[in-house]
Parts: structure tokens; sequence; C-alpha cells
């Protein structure tokens, strides 16, 4: 196979491989191809030529069709075909590669680049790799007129000037993740319902969102905090006296102190005052280094109006609460009842008004209290808790889920999440659900004929027999059967008559196995069987399938016709170390096949 096929067959095999998806993608986020030269990437292509004594050097990054050079010394060409290119070889290695020779090498004598202009005759080329192990492209350099290889300084300087342009490659997509922080952080602060203003380290305003411009009639300037209160109407609360500087939130915050919840009043003219809450913290680089400040602001002017809304909102949610499917309540640290809803009192057969301030040992039973103080201690913890129990009520077993979820307090001089001040449950009533999907999970692994175990069951259970024999150190053992002459009935007296055999013949392999074997059927007239600790040598497999042929040997009645009918057995076992479930049941039915085929021998065992 030519260079050219070879290429192309990495190519379309790299459709479906991962790795070469992540890598052009990769390549793609960085808005590099096809973009102008640059000096960094042109200074290293020059350098690469004069230190490896080579007449061209490249640049070359690697797309899904095509090699494009983003710099390029002592060559015309823009961009060649990745099916054809040296550089598609490159970044599969780990390190330089290199080809002394290329009329020499089966991989590239034929290769057009080689034939034809620009006549390549040797090639060496490092792969630009990212700190994400992405092989993006080379820096190479080519002879077309001598074969030769690099000397060791050649070498390390091709590798050295490599990482310089990976590192140019890191940095680019450096730059373009912190412009797209930088675009959508400010589009978040345009979109924010709330007043956002900023200084830098020197006190001058930065940034002045659309909130903070609507608010304060005005765009930021270049004034001293001392005229702050004056240029943006900021007032003490109430509304009467201007705003004192020392107490203005973004100065506070610029002098290094954190403020919370700290409420003024903006007066900017043509608007009604304005009462907002500030928050303001200092920033800071990592060494603590003073950078600026930054101060949010959120009205409250409508308050009083919100609280009326919240009263009404609430009156809504008792509402909705006592509607709802499930117990819920409210429970303070103390473990005292703080709201519950309807159902939950129903359920213990009070009224809400009778629980509230009551400690929940009080109301729950005292096992179940004492099975749920584990989970109180986690909730109250500060971690959500989710759980399920079985509870007795009125005599009956009820299948319950519950959840618990922490509820944090802001301090005021501490974070957002200081002080936890109890916890809300939520408990739904699973037992219909439960006992419903218990029965469709029967049905889904019960043959609905025989009512064996199906093709799912055993596919679980062989899974799970397989690792117990594994931790037993005792042989897996598996047997296959299936009736000869079936589809004789089936034909001749009709499938009702098929059916009814196939039930006759799994009521006498019940009868006949023990009842920790496990036994299902596959489908059709093909039936499994997972023998259960084969360990003593007295209890043989076949001494167990000719048990299996003497339960089969009466006839069975079908339509007033008497049918003889006897299974095919194949037994496989597995007494080694490793067990393989798959290879356990290829063997049985190999097994099965040998005994079939051999119409004198009811069964056969074979040894996997």
């Amino acid at each position: 196979m030519n260079s050219e096929r070879m290429a192309i067959h990495r190519r379309e095999g790299a459709g479906t491989d991962p790795a070469e998806g992540a890598r052009l993608q990769a390549l793609h986020d960085l808005h590099i191809l096809d973009t102008p030269p640059e000096a960094e990437f042109d200074d290293l292509a020059w350098l690469a030529v004069r230190l490896c004594d080579a007449p061209i050097a490249l640049v070359s990054l690697v797309d899904a069709d095509r090699q494009w050079f983003k710099a390029r010394c002592g060559l015309g060409a823009e961009q060649t075909p990745r099916a054809i290119s040296f550089c598609t070889h490159a970044i599969e290695s780990d390190g330089l590669f290199e080809i002394p020779d290329a009329r020499q090498d089966p991989r590239f004598a034929d290769n057009p680049l080689v034939t034809g202009a620009p006549h390549i005759r040797s090639y060496a080329g490092m792969p630009l790799v990212t700190l994400d192990g992405h092989r993006l492209g080379t820096l190479c350099v080519i002879d077309n007129t001598r074969p030769r290889t690099l000397d060791a300084t050649q070498r390390e300087a091709l590798q050295r000037l490599a990482r310089r342009a990976a590192g140019s490659l890191e940095a680019r997509r450096q730059r373009l993740r912190a412009e797209s922080r930088e675009g959508t952080l400010a589009l978040l602060l345009e979109a924010m319902p709330d007043a956002v203003v900023t200084c830098d380290a020197t006190g001058l305003l930065g940034e002045f969102n659309r909130t903070a411009r609507d608010w304060h009639g005005v765009d930021p300037r270049a004034l001293p905090p001392e005229s702050w209160a004056q240029h943006f109407d900021l007032h003490e609360p109430g509304g009467h006296e201007l705003l004192a500087t020392e107490r203005i939130p973004l100065l506070r915050a610029w002098r290094g102190e954190r403020v919370r919840e700290a409420a003024i009043v903006i007066k900017a003219r043509g608007q009604a005052p304005r009462t907002v809450l500030c928050n303001a913290d200092p920033l800071r680089a990592a060494d603590g280094t003073l950078q600026g400040a930054v101060c949010v602001m959120h009205d409250i002017t409508d308050r009083l109006a919100a609280e009326e809304r919240l009263r009404k909102s609430e009156q809504r949610m008792r509402t909705v609460a006592d509607n709802m499917p499930a117990l819920v309540a409210h429970v303070g640290a103390d473990l005292r009842y703080r709201f519950v809803n309807r159902p939950y009192a129903q359920w213990f057969g009070l009224e809400p008004e009778a629980i509230l301030g009551r400690h929940m040992s009080e109301i729950l039973r005292r096992e179940h209290y004492v099975g749920i103080l584990p989970r109180l201690q986690q909730v109250l913890a500060g971690q959500t808790v989710a759980f399920d129990m079985d509870v007795t009520r009125g005599g009956e077993l009820r299948h319950m889920h519950a959840t618990y979820v922490p509820e944090h307090q802001a301090t005021p001089h501490g974070p957002p999440c200081g002080q936890r001040t109890g916890f809300h449950l939520m408990v739904h009533d699973l037992t219909e659900k439960t006992q419903l999907a218990r029965m469709l999970h029967e049905r889904a692994l019960t043959d609905a004929l025989t009512g064996l175990p199906n093709r799912a069951a055993w596919d679980e259970e062989i899974q799970r027999g397989v690792a117990r024999a594994q931790r037993a150190g005792v042989p897996a053992t598996v047997m296959f059967l299936d009736l000869d002459g079936f589809k004789q009935v089936n034909d001749s007296f009709g499938h009702a008559a098929g059916d009814a055999v196939l039930c006759e013949f799994a009521h006498r392999l019940r009868g006949c196995l023990r009842r920790s074997d496990f036994i299902a059927r596959l489908g059709g007239d093909e039936f499994v069987v997972l023998l259960d600790r084969i360990t003593h040598p007295d209890v043989d497999p076949a001494v167990i399938a000719a048990k299996v042929l003497d339960a089969m040997a009466p006839a069975l009645h079908v339509d007033r016709a008497a049918l003889h009918i006897r299974p095919s057995i194949g037994i496989a076992v597995q007494p080694g170390p490793l067990r393989d479930a798959t290879r356990l049941m290829q063997a049985a039915d190999e097994a099965m096949y040998q005994a079939k085929r051999r119409a004198e021998l009811h069964f056969a065992t074979l040894e996997c």
C-alpha cells in the first residue's frame, strides 16, 4: 500500500476516533486556520531554517483533510492535502519524526511531494503538543536538495523551537478563553437587574452596568471618592442627608472592608427616591495586593409591597402544600416543627396546629424516631439526605421515600451559608409504585407460558452464578436442553399442543432438579439450567442429566396422543480460576449439538 493510500485510510478511520475528533476540535477552537501571517510563528520558521541548515521550514497545522502552513520559509504553497502530508505521520510520533531519504523510504517513495515539487529528499518534524496532550501539527524542516539527517544540536534546536510554537498556540488558546470570559462577564453585568459598580486600585470608577446608569441617571466619570455622593446623588437612609463619604459602600470596600446589607438612598434627578441595599467587597490579587473594589446594589424600594405579596404567596404556597401528594414539613434546628402541610398532619391523625412547636420525638413513633436519628444528625450538619424506609401504618407496611434539605441563614458579618436554622422534609408514599414496579419487574423476567424465568432473567442469573462459583472456588456448570422432534409436534398437532408439551416439560424439569438449581426458558424449545455447587464427586452432572432423561421417559399425552419426547442435553463445566459466562454458554450449546448429532447419546459434556 503506497503512502497516499495509507494516509487516506488513516484519515477515514479517524472519523470514528474520539481522540482525533477531540484533536480537531482543539485545533478549530483556536480559530487560527487561514489567518494572516504572525511574526512569532514566522520567526520560528526562520530560525528553524538557519539552525537546521535546511532550505525549507514550516509551522504546519494538520486539519481533517489538509495541512495548512501558519508559517513557511522557503516554500510558496500555503497548504497540501493531508493524504500526502509527512506531518500526518509526524503527529502520531512521541518525539522527533525524521526521514533521512524519502526516495528510499517505502512509505514515501511514490509520494507526489517526493516525485514532484517540492521534491522532498529529507524531512524532520517535531509535534506541537498542547497542555491537554493534543498534537495539532508540527514544526518541520525539509531538504529538497539532498538526503540527510540532523545532528544532535539541530535536533535539540528543532525540539526547543517546537516547544515555543506549541507555547504560542497555548497562549492563543488562553487569550481566546480570557476574551470569551470577559465578553460573557460584560454581557452578564449588563443583563443583571442589580446595579454593579467597580473601582480600580487608584479609586477610579470602572464598571458601571446598565442598571447603575439607569438608577443614577449619569455615566461614571473620573471623580475622586469625595465627589461620589454629590455626583451620584447618594443619601443616608431616609433620604434627607447626603451620604457621608466614609459611609459610601464602594469606598469602604476599597479601603479593605467587607460591606453587607448597607442601606442607602439614591435620589437621581427626575426619578423617585430609590432605597437600595449594598454589598461591597475589596478585589485582591492572589498575593493579597488590592486591585480595586466592587459594589452590588439591590433595590428594596418596594419591600413593603413585596412583603405583602410574600404574605399572599405564602397563603398560596400553603394551599399548594396542603394539596400536594406528599408529606411536607419544616423543622427547626431544635427538631421542633415550624410548618407541616395538612397531609403530614393527617398521617398522624392530627390538625397542623396540633403539631407546630412540638418535638419530632413527640409525634413520631419511638422506633421510627430512633431509626431516622442518624439522618437528622446528617441534615443538621448541612447535608442533603434522601433515603427509603418502611413504615407500618394501621397494620399495613408502607414504602416511603424521604428527602431532608438543610436550611441556611446568612449572618450579619459572615458568609451567606453561616448559621443552619433547620431543614425542610418531604416524604412520598411509594407503596403502590413500589408494588407495581416489583410486579412489572417480575413479569419482565418471567416466561409467560411456562412460568419459568426467561432469557433476561437468565442473563442476570448466570453472571451472578459464575461470580458466586468463582468466589467459592467451585466449578461453574451449565446444562443446555433442546427438545428433539418438537417441530413435528407443532406441525402435526398445532401450537396449542406444542405449548402443552413445553409446559409439561418445564413441570417435569422443576420436579427432578434441586430447588437451588436455576432453570430458565430461553425461547422456543430451548431450556437452560445453572447447576448449583457441583462440588462433591458423587454429584456428577451426567447423573443429573440422566435424571432429567428419566423424568421425560413417560409419554406426554396431548390430544389423546401419547408423545415420547426426549431432550438433547449439553453440559459445560468451567473448573478454572477465571470463569466466563459467555464461554460457558457457548460450550454448553456446542455440547448440546454434539448430543443431538449423535442420536444414541442424549447428553454430552464439555469442559471449558
